[in-house]
């Protein structure tokens, strides 16, 4: 699913992609890892689509996910920096 909102996306078909990933976040995941991966392919889809504040968002989410794997907060506090690098703020 998270491959298909990909490509959605950088088809600029960011509302199907954002649909695409809605049906992931509606399922009650209680698992760290996937709450954080939600949080992080969220980040990744509005990064692509443009919307930097709402990437930046969703990647301080992932980070602030208790239990989540040391790895993935890695690469979210990584997609911030580098974001806001990019952005400038």
């Amino acid at each position: 699913m998270t491959s298909r909102a990909k490509i959605f996306a950088s088809q600029e078909k960011g509302a199907e992609a954002l649909s695409d990933l809605e049906k992931l976040a509606k399922i009650e995941v209680k698992d760290a890892y996937w709450l954080c991966a939600i949080q992080l392919w969220y980040g990744q889809i509005y990064e692509i689509i443009g919307k930097n504040t709402e990437a930046l968002e969703s990647y301080r989410k992932a980070t602030a996910i208790e239990k989540a794997p040391v790895d993935m907060i890695k690469e979210a506090n990584q997609r911030i920096t580098d974001l806001e690098k990019k952005t400038g703020k």
